[in-house]
């Protein structure tokens, strides 16, 4: 008989496939995802390092933000929270937060996070979700600098909270949406301590602390 985790394990692996769609203009298109920043042996380079979390949505399978340039250009994936995640099954039943720090590397040049792909079995089955409308989290990766941006929290909501300029909602089927609220923090002091063991390639003092607003 095929045990409750495996068949979860299997929805996750289908969930976490599924890939980002971006509707622009009635046109679909696929965004890559940003690659993980390289290791420069200590040294300072165009990369960027953030901690990405949820919360308040069970059975989450996985969540991403998007990025792009400001000026024009393709859009990316931020990978955060997924199957690979530390605590995955400890948290994955739960709507405790869900984060995961990243590192990854962009071109130097002016970049804002505009919208989050959310992919969990919470509503009956597995569902991917993104907002009704784009937010917008400017930030710039300098040339030969490691910048960090803080944590940025997407905190569900629930049916309540919609008349607040700072939430959003997602559809999750054809006749219910749920609000959700993006939500900037410094949570350097834990994240600086991690880094040491997540990406030991990155040093405190070569990385410059420019927080999302």
């Amino acid at each position: 008989m095929t045990s409750r985790r495996s068949v979860f394990t299997r929805l996750a692996l289908f969930a976490t496939a599924v890939m980002v769609a971006l509707t622009v203009g009635g046109c679909v298109a696929t965004a890559p995802v940003a690659p993980a920043a390289p290791d420069g042996g200590g040294q300072a380079g165009d990369r960027v390092m953030m901690r990405i979390s949820i919360e308040g949505l069970k059975y989450l399978n996985s969540f991403s933000l998007l990025a792009r340039p400001v000026k024009g250009g393709e859009p990316v994936k931020i990978q955060g929270w997924g199957m690979g995640s530390s605590g995955y099954w400890s948290t994955y039943y739960d709507e405790v937060e869900k984060g995961e720090l990243v590192a990854f590397s962009l071109p130097a040049g002016e970049y804002e996070i505009y919208s989050f792909v959310a992919t969990a079995s919470a509503w009956g089955g597995p569902r991917t979700v993104s907002p009704e409308k784009n937010f917008s989290f400017p930030f710039r990766v300098q040339a030969g600098e490691t910048a960090y941006l803080g944590n940025l929290l997407v905190r569900f909501r629930g049916d309540s909270g919609v008349a607040s300029a700072r939430v959003g909602t997602v559809w999750i089927d054809g006749q219910r949406k749920i609000a959700f609220e993006p939500i900037v923090r410094d949570t350097r002091s834990r994240d600086f301590k991690e880094m040491e063991s997540r990406f030991p390639e990155l040093k405190p003092d070569l990385v410059k602390v420019r927080l999302l607003k």
